[in-house]
């Protein structure tokens, strides 16, 4: 299948077009890897349409290792978008042809390219660490086996399509059920979310932050209140050959499932088989007992009482 891209290497690889080979300074390293989805605008066959939406802040991102992976920008011929296997079939040709870090690929897009994402993410969750939808979002995007995957989506205040009400009345359904989902909405902003979304501070680490060997705890309940049961649910995503986890670092006999009902404090760690391959152990999650608050000092100026007067006029 053609599939026509653009694609940016991180500082340390290059690509020789007299010989199509790739040169890597340091062959033993991985690299993440971020793929966008055109918005429906975009379409057409100018290979730099795509590099419109947020192509210069992926390249200074890149340059300066803020990004310090492999970006890849595909064409979109239709203004309907990628479908999810074109993107599947484009990502897996670039991990066999590039040493990419298998627990750090992250899709992003814009407009009509967020519902792609949306779409790419339900069809293929086992694929990517993360993603970050920009002013799209699809109506089935909501599915539990999407709970474990951070999700950070972007809307407009004054967008129409989507308008707000729309895309929270999806994300709600994680919110109820414990997901990993962000929600940032620019309160005056229309369509045009994204300028200002790959501009935050905080947007490449926000991606690199999360690796596909992460636990989620739902809910993020972690800290438990005295006199309450322990009963923590965390987890990876759903769907890989095999799952292994431990406490305090001593292996769980018989816990291979995607999720860990967790009925004791202690530090969680995990990790999954990756297409033959065990990854990394995940770092530690601790579930413990809530810090007790700390009540601050009362200082009583001159003259006055440290007694506090009830309701009904006496003191207590």
């Amino acid at each position: 299948k053609e599939i026509w891209f653009r694609i940016m290497p991180p500082n340390g690889v290059t690509y020789d077009k007299q010989t199509d080979t790739w040169n890597f300074s340091d062959p033993s390293k991985e690299y993440p890897m971020s793929y966008f989805q055109v918005g429906g605008g975009k379409f057409g066959d100018d290979n730099n349409y795509p590099l419109a939406n947020g192509g210069r802040n992926w390249r200074d991102a890149v340059l300066s290792d803020e990004f310090p992976g492999f970006v890849v920008y595909p064409q979109n011929m239709s203004r309907g978008g990628q479908p999810p296997n074109q993107s599947e079939d484009l990502i897996r040709a670039l991990m066999d042809l590039l040493t990419v870090d298998r627990t750090r690929l992250y899709i992003h897009g814009t407009s009509n390219g967020g519902n792609s994402a949306w779409l790419t993410i339900n069809a293929y969750p086992r694929l990517f660490a993360a993603a970050t939808p920009f002013s799209g979002i699809s109506e089935s995007g909501y599915s539990p086996q999407l709970l474990f995957t951070p999700i950070r989506q972007y809307q407009g205040g004054n967008d129409l399509n989507p308008a707000p009400g729309y895309t929270e009345s999806i994300l709600n359904q994680f919110v109820a059920n414990g997901g990993a989902t962000e929600y940032v909405l620019y309160p005056t902003l229309g369509h045009g979310t994204w300028n200002r979304g790959y501009s935050e501070d905080d947007y490449f680490t926000w991606l690199l932050s999360h690796k596909m060997n992460d636990i989620h705890v739902l809910f993020d309940n972690r800290e438990i209140c005295p006199g309450d049961p322990i009963n923590v649910t965390m987890g990876f995503t759903p769907g890989f050959t095999n799952y292994e986890w431990r406490k305090d670092g001593v292996l769980i006999a018989g816990e291979n499932n995607n999720t860990l009902n967790v009925n004791q404090f202690g530090n969680y760690s995990g990790r999954i088989l990756l297409e033959g391959e065990w990854t990394e152990w995940s770092d530690a999650v601790e579930i413990k007992l809530i810090d007790p608050s700390q009540s601050p000092p009362i200082n009583v100026e001159n003259g006055l009482s440290h007694v506090i007067p009830s309701p009904d006029g006496k003191c207590i």
